[in-house]
């Protein structure tokens, strides 16, 4: 095994639920899997991973391990699209969970959040100096007005 020319991890989430199969996208879903696996383990990416979702959260494929066909084979033989409900804040959670077993990821998505959370930040204050400033606008307009009707 030669290693890795780039270090990503990439964690691939399905979703098993019975809408997929309605539409007519689960079948489509797995042979977008088996091409992009493919293509990730040619261009020597890093690891990669696989998760279905729906009602239950299930890591199919740990990004620890390589990916084969093998393993192709078993990871798309899981999906059965007849799950209920889709719970995406679990999903959510378990993508947190599964990459922080990396510290380096888990550091960077930390990174992520506080600089998304700032952006919230900064454009709340901004948002709430613009009120302000409307706000005084607004009062010396009317004290204008106020004066100009007391001086007629």
């Amino acid at each position: 095994c030669k290693p890795h020319k780039r270090n990503y991890q990439i964690l691939i989430c399905i979703d098993d639920s019975q809408s997929m199969r309605e539409n007519g996208a689960g079948r489509l879903a797995l042979e977008s899997l088996c091409i992009l696996s493919t293509a990730l383990n040619k261009l020597e990416v890093g690891t990669m991973g696989v998760l279905s979702f729906g009602q239950d959260i299930t890591l199919l494929h740990a990004l620890q391990e390589p990916f084969n066909d093998e393993r192709g084979s078993f990871v798309c033989s899981q999906f059965t699209f007849d799950q209920k409900e889709t719970k995406y804040q679990d999903l959510l959670a378990t993508v947190i969970n599964v990459l922080s077993n990396n510290d380096a990821t888990w550091h960077n998505i930390q990174q992520q959040i506080q600089q998304f959370n700032m952006r919230i930040y900064n454009e709340k204050e901004e948002e709430e100096e613009e009120e302000e400033e409307k706000k005084k606008e607004e009062e010396e307009e009317e004290k204008k007005e106020q004066e100009e009707k007391e001086e007629e």
